[in-house]
């Protein structure tokens, strides 16, 4: 994502990937590494303009700085440049946050009504905890959990510390990675590390801290810097419960070591607290003393005077537990101390914060103070309400170049300084922004404002700035030009300088610029009292510097969005929720035709067409705080309609007022001109229409035409397959049927003939020796034998001819209306009564169910009369057939026909409990000359004449359903309107 940004600068997106990046940057970086990019994405988002994640970086800074236990002094300062961030935005996210944390500031550094109770004069925790559940603001109610987590268990209620951490694990989802989630892991650790150490022994069993244990170390692997100490904290407190005290003794140094060298202030109070816990509880009361006064110690350093206070309080038992004064004098600011060569005994290096709380000072600055007591300015008393009056002074400008006049008039009056400088960093380099000289007289002040480098000024030591630019250290000297560390320097060397002062100034941990005074009058000028006042000024000038800077900024900002508002082409508007229009731009008065003077007496409901369109803007407007893209009609000066879309956002002013921001656009020609779009489209869609149905009429007919083509086509076919197939017959019946003629008479007559030549042998028999009479009886028979099988293959060849010129007849006569119920019945008579006369004992039981609402079909009688037929002769041919393959079983011979009307058809039905077909021959037997009887029993004709009598002629269909050893049924269907084909 940075890289793409760097790739693609995008300056609105900037802050936003910024401040995800860092969000997540603790699995891999120190957490303090991401705070100059958190700060970077304040400005980026203040300069573009976006001030919700200017006030996320904000929060995420807070979130951070408190999670790596930086000191709470600073924090709180933090949190009051957030809460000036949220005046430019309705985040109430971030707000709900600040109020939260600054409460646990308060409790931690003064107390509150109780050592968990967060309530004070100015809150109510129990009203504020309602108020997040009636919001439904998770990410704050999980949050508000962790903090009462850890109160809690600082406060050593171990099962309230609990309770508090499974109400954080409900809400958790709405934190996901985030620092407070990883810390409440940690927490819930050493929360139920200490029940089991209680004595409850199911804990102990159970070992239900492994899960969080796992995380913290997963983590720790991840980034030691942020989540080792974590971890050994929890390995010591598993090893105290487990009771093996070296590990326990080993893990707790360890894991102070580790938080102490990255930063963690809270955590190495805690872990001090905690080994001092497992040391008094052993009976080591030396060692739970030392271990206790360094948590002592840590809290102060921290900052939390309240925690200090309490813990001194738990452990009075202690014998001589030891409270780090000097350490809560200065309050932990890590401000170094200058270490410079022994020779310079007119060279201070002390703190500033030091020195004002430190009553025995080291000999030079005792040797300063003496020699500004002649001078009449060591003994006077710190005038704190002067001090206040000049700090109000400071706190009120707001605009860079006042402030700086003002600055360095007080700065250089207070300290007692002739001349004095302030430096501010600008692109890497140190400037020369604002100096006070004063003159002869005290109102005689010069007073400069013009920015200049330091690089090129010969006007200060410029070794002394630099020193203290890098260091980040004072420097103090009491008489420059005589003796010291920087007596050799150039400008010191020329100039003769006595006294000289030059002390960085801080805003929440980070150096904004540096304080340069001098004093050529006299040595020592920079007496206890003036660094007192000096301090107290340098820190709020450091605040109100950054704040001018910010305001600058906001300004600037405030210009180019003004800029950005008045010259938009699109209306954007600022209305109240009474309608009352607050802000116009000029595009919204040229849409509307109204001067700024009309609009500011201008009711919105007047802009309105329908009044009851403007109440349903702010009806959706209200519950989800934006509304894009809401299509409602307008109303100009004059009268005319406009149509237009309103995207519109909620925004909350000071003293909680909102108020709706948004655009307006005109789409009033974008809509004539979709409605001109729909007409046309309209219009081709009803021409398309149009073409479509006369192409579809066109595409009809000539389907039905070609469909006609088709029928006739395969009539003609068939016509002459059936001509052919009669051509072909005739040719047989020509061919063969006289020479067949021949060979059956002649066979008789030879049959005869045998008749008569045997009646002569019997005549003659006995003049005819035995013998040779046998041979002739035999040859006779012989001959009488071949004469009769003659006869029987002649008659099957006539048979065989005789069929095939009946299925090649193609005409029948006319088509004319039929009724199917006669036609079968007759149909169904005379096969019965032909298969009578062929079969001796043939008996077949005979079913039939006709539809007496059958309609009479226009059809050719003698074509369905071939079909019924040839199917009806199969049908009890395979019942019979099945009978005499089974004799003695009980199986009674059964052919049914039904008939049924359907809606646009008539169905026949032919069924014989038979034999059935094949499923191997299935598909074969409507094949031409394909037959399954025994030889001379068909010619395989018969079916094949019906199906293309049915579905070509007909338009029909010819199906079967079939069951091998069962049965076997024909279905026939054909369409009541279709007339037979000549």
């Amino acid at each position: 994502a940075l890289a793409l940004l760097e790739r693609f600068p995008s300056p609105g997106l900037r802050s936003k990937v910024y401040v995800v990046v860092s969000a997540y940057e603790q699995y891999w970086a120190p957490l303090r590494e991401s705070i100059p990019r958190y700060r970077q994405a304040i400005t980026l988002g203040i300069e573009a303009g976006d001030f919700t994640y200017a006030s996320y970086a904000q929060f995420y800074i807070l979130v951070t700085r408190f999670a790596a236990g930086d000191h709470l002094n600073e924090l709180d300062e933090e949190a009051e440049a957030c809460d000036a961030l949220l005046k430019k935005t309705n985040n109430r996210f971030v707000a709900a946050y600040l109020r939260c944390l600054r409460q646990v500031l308060r409790n931690l550094r003064f107390g509150t009504r109780g050592l968990v109770d967060l309530s004070d004069d100015d809150f109510d925790e129990d009203a504020f905890f309602a108020e997040l559940k009636r919001a439904r603001a998770a990410p704050i109610i999980f949050r508000y959990c962790c903090f009462k987590q850890q109160l809690l268990f600082l406060a050593e209620r171990h099962g309230d510390a609990l309770a508090a951490t499974e109400t954080a694990e409900s809400y958790a989802r709405s934190a996901m990675g985030s620092l407070d989630l990883n810390d409440l892991h940690f927490y819930k650790c050493l929360i139920l590390l200490a029940l089991a150490g209680e004595g409850d022994e199911e804990l102990r069993r159970g070992r239900p801290w492994r899960a969080s244990q796992r995380r913290v170390n997963i983590l720790a692997d991840a980034c030691p810097e942020n989540f080792r100490h974590k971890a050994l904290l929890i390995a010591a407190e598993e090893a105290r419960v487990d009771g093996d005290e070296l590990a326990a003794f080993t893990l707790f140094d360890r894991a102070v070591e580790l938080a102490r060298a990255h930063g963690f202030r809270h955590h190495v109070a805690l872990g001090n607290k905690l080994a001092g816990r497992f040391h008094d509880a052993r009976g080591r009361a030396a060692t739970a003393r030392a271990y206790l006064s360094q948590a002592h110690r840590a809290y102060v350093l921290w900052g939390a005077a309240s925690k200090a206070a309490e813990l001194a309080a738990s452990y009075t038992h202690v014998a001589g537990f030891e409270v780090d004064d000097r350490a809560a004098a200065g309050e932990g600011r890590r401000r170094g101390m200058v270490q410079l060569p022994a020779a310079s005994s007119s060279h201070t290096s002390m703190r500033l914060d030091e020195i004002i709380n430190t009553t025995t000072l080291v000999s030079d600055v005792t040797t300063t103070s003496s020699t500004a007591s002649s001078a009449g300015a060591s003994g006077a008393a710190l005038d704190f309400e002067a001090v206040l009056k000049a700090s109000r002074a400071l706190s009120g400008e707001i605009e860079l170049a006042s402030l700086l006049r003002r600055l360095m008039e007080q700065l250089v009056e207070s300290a007692g300084a002739e001349r004095g400088y302030l430096l501010l960093p600008r692109g890497g380099e140190l400037f020369i922004e604002a100096s006070c000289d004063v003159g002869a007289s005290a109102d005689a002040r010069d007073i400069d404002v013009r920015s200049s480098p330091v690089a090129r000024s010969e006007q200060l030591s410029r070794a002394i700035v630099n020193y203290v630019a890098r260091t980040n250290e004072n420097v103090v000297l009491s008489d420059a030009s005589s003796t010291g560390h920087f007596a050799a320097d150039p400008y010191i060397a020329e100039s003769q300088p006595r006294s000289i002062l030059c002390t960085p100034l801080v805003h929440q941990g980070k150096q904004i610029g540096l304080l340069y005074l001098e004093n050529n009058l006299t040595a020592g000028a920079f007496t206890v009292d003036r660094l007192r006042v000096l301090y107290i000024l340098s820190a709020q000038a450091a605040i109100s510097i950054e704040n001018a800077r910010l305001y600058a900024s906001m300004a600037k900002s405030e210009r180019k969005f003004r800029s950005l508002f008045e010259d938009s082409n699109d209306a954007i508007f600022v209305t109240n929720r009474a309608g009352e229009l607050l802000e116009v731009n000029r595009a919204t008065l040229e849409l509307f035709g109204y001067t700024a003077d009309e609009v500011a007496r201008l009711p919105g409901e007047r802009l309105f067409v329908d009044a009851d369109d403007g109440r349903d803007f702010r009806r959706e407007l209200e519950p989800f705080g934006a509304l894009r893209d809401f299509e409602v009609r307008l109303r100009k000066k004059d009268g005319a309609p406009i149509d237009c879309l309103l995207t519109a956002a909620t925004m909350r002013l000071e003293g909680d007022a909102v108020v709706y921001q948004g655009i307006i656009r005109d789409i009033t020609e974008r809509k004539r001109a979709a409605r001109l779009l729909a007409d046309y489209n309209r219009t081709l869609e009803r021409t398309v229409q149009e073409r479509t149905q006369e192409v579809t009429a066109k595409n009809a007919e000539l389907s039905a035409t070609l469909e006609q083509l088709e029928r006739t086509q395969d009539q003609l076919i068939l016509n002459e397959k059936m001509a052919s197939l009669g051509t072909l017959s005739a040719g047989i019946a020509h061919e063969l049927k006289n020479p067949l003629n021949f060979i059956n008479n002649f066979a008789e007559l030879s049959r005869r003939s045998l008749g008569e030549l045997r009646e002569e042998l019997d005549d003659a028999r006995e003049g005819v020796d035995e013998g040779f009479q046998e041979v002739l009886e035999e040859l006779i028979a012989d001959l009488d034998e071949n004469v009769q099988t003659i006869k029987n293959h002649g008659a099957r060849a006539d048979s065989i001819i005789q069929s095939m010129l009946y299925h090649a007849r193609t005409k029948g006569g006319p088509a004319h209306s039929t009724d199917i119920n006669a036609l079968l019945a007759s149909e169904l008579n005379l096969a019965y009564h032909g298969m009578r006369v062929k079969n001796e004992g043939f008996d077949v039981a005979i079913e039939t169910d006709y539809d007496p609402e059958l309609p009479a079909l226009q059809v050719v009688p003698q074509d369905l009369s071939r079909v019924f037929l040839n199917i009806m002769n199969n049908g009890i041919y395979a019942a019979w057939e099945k009978k005499r393959q089974r004799p003695g079983a009980d199986f009674t011979p059964r052919l049914r026909v039904r008939t049924r009307g359907l809606h646009e058809r008539v169905e026949v039905r032919i069924f014989d409990n038979g034999t059935g077909i094949p499923d191997s021959i299935r598909d074969k037997i409507f094949t031409p000359f394909f037959t399954s009887k025994p030889p001379g029993e068909g010619t395989g004709l018969g079916l094949s004449m019906s199906h293309d009598i049915i579905v070509q002629k007909y338009g029909g269909d010819i199906a079967v359903d079939s069951v091998p050893g069962r049965y076997s049924e024909f279905i026939i269907t054909l369409p009541r309107s279709a007339p037979a084909s000549d």
